[in-house]
């Protein structure tokens, strides 16, 4: 078989199980993370109607994140004609996840040989990992595809060849779309990854050095920039970004010990996580090799990034992903390359380990979106209200979980700080809607009506007042 056939098969392979396994049931996830219902609402705000340039949550601008990840899952709703639709908020984040399973083996082949690319690419489309993130509309997945591509653009513009101005303005553009989409993440990463291997490889050190690379500069802040400052006048643009950066580096709610990423990734990488040691043990052994030193390197810099910062979240591992899978898929290809004489034994091993990982993977990715979560509760709450709802004069929300009940409601509503705050604010004739969770699910709410509709369901609790109209 010629090497063309065999990687269209496959890049078709790969495709077709990463869409087998994110897809199913992908618009049937219940909503229970705080980072996916902001994009949601935030590009729900921008479908309607409202501003492209300055998005909003809970009636207030979101300046916080650059807004590509909010254009995008607005794009989306806009194509599929639905403002309500979760698989179209989340088709997105699901194609990103399919093209960087895809962009791994692509890149692999480059770094360590097509074999032991497309067995990386396959351990890490059927981990946990990435199940979970592409199906979610959220910026982790984006961000890795742009950051991968940045990187591996960067690595390509270091070898020998023609085009490398083009390959660096490329990885300048990858890197100011992950910069729209999360801030200094992408270029950070790839400044980590790639300087390094240059400085330390002395082929590669006058490619660096070379007028070329200065195309990288322009094509990352045609994209970076554009944005910051066109909203540069919006009030309080500054401390949120400077308010970010400090939470993120310095204060972080989200603080984890540095060996954070050491002990977490083998295990949200399941099933092939634990070989991702093995791997980094064997590139070191073969670092001799150009791409077994820039493979290397990638993991290495950008867990080290990961790790400095003070902020750490299971979700940033997505970062780690394409190197990581590809150090696996090292300690996969090992049996093959070892016993060449029996390999038609080891590859119906490998083939039935694949069915197995790949078929436990799809039943975890079909029965996703099937759990029943204390979540599923507000699509049930908003559906009983809205008849409730099709009189009242206006609608003002409060509580924890109230930006979850916003989504499933038609119109746009109001907050305020506590139920109490919620029914002095509202008008005649309005709705008030308190969604609590945890400790505040027994307790007075202080309105002072009986709830027109009141549900609970495990650690939540939903319910409807009706303010009366005035005589």
């Amino acid at each position: 078989m010629n090497i063309a056939r065999s990687s269209a098969i496959h890049v078709a392979a790969l495709a077709a199980l990463g869409a087998a396994l994110v897809l199913p049931g992908i618009g049937r996830t219940v909503i229970t993370r705080q980072q996916e219902l902001r994009v949601l609402l935030a590009s729900r705000h921008m479908a309607q109607g409202g501003s492209w340039l300055v998005p909003q949550f809970k009636g207030e601008p979101r300046l916080r994140k650059p807004p590509l990840m909010y254009w995008l899952v607005a794009a989306s709703f806009k194509a599929a004609g639905s403002v309500r639709s979760l698989a179209a908020a989340r088709l997105p984040s699901a194609a990103a996840g399919i093209l960087l399973v895809l962009l791994t083996y692509a890149g692999g082949s480059v770094l360590v040989g097509r074999r032991r690319a497309f067995l990386g690419a396959f351990a890490g489309a059927v981990s946990v990992l990435f199940i979970r993130h592409a199906r979610l509309a959220e910026t982790d997945m984006t961000l890795s595809l742009l950051t991968a591509s940045a990187i591996l653009s960067g690595c390509r513009a270091l070898l020998p060849g023609r085009r490398r101005a083009g390959w660096w303005a490329l990885a300048g553009l990858c890197a100011g779309l992950g910069f729209m989409t999360k801030g200094p993440a992408a270029p950070g990463l790839f400044l980590a990854a790639v300087v390094p291997f240059a400085l330390f490889s002395p082929d590669t050190r006058r490619s660096l050095a070379s007028p070329s690379a200065l195309a990288f500069i322009p094509a990352l802040l045609a994209l970076a920039l554009p944005w910051y400052l066109t909203v540069m006048r919006e009030p309080g643009i500054s401390e949120a970004v400077g308010g970010e950066l400090t939470r993120t580096f310095v204060e972080g709610g989200h603080a984890k010990p540095f060996h954070y990423y050491l002990w977490q990734l083998p295990w949200l990488m399941l099933p092939f996580g634990p070989l991702v040691p093995f791997g980094l043990w064997l590139a070191w052994k073969r670092r001799g090799h150009r791409g077994m030193r820039f493979l290397l390197v990638w993991a290495l810099t950008s867990l080290l990034a990961l790790s400095l910062i003070n902020s750490k979240q299971a979700h940033y591992a997505v970062l780690l992903l394409p190197p990581a899978s590809l150090l696996a898929g090292l300690i996969l290809y090992r049996p093959l390359a070892r016993y060449p004489r029996g390999r038609r034994v080891t590859a119906a091993l490998y083939a039935s380990v694949a069915v197995l990982a790949a078929g436990a993977a799809w039943a975890y990715s079909a029965s996703w979106g099937s759990r029943e979560r204390a979540e599923s509760l507000v699509p049930e709450f908003a559906e009983a209200a809205r008849p409730r709802l099709a009189a009242a004069a206006g609608v003002v929300l409060t509580g924890p979980r109230a930006p979850l009940v916003e989504f499933y409601l038609d119109g746009d509503a109001r907050y305020a700080a506590s139920p109490a705050a919620a029914w002095e604010t509202a008008g005649p004739g309005e709705a008030v809607i308190v969604a609590l969770h945890e400790k505040g699910l027994d307790a007075d709410v202080g309105i002072p009506a009986e709830p027109e509709l009141d549900l609970r369901k495990a650690d939540l609790r939903c319910a409807l007042y009706l303010k009366p109209a005035a005589d």
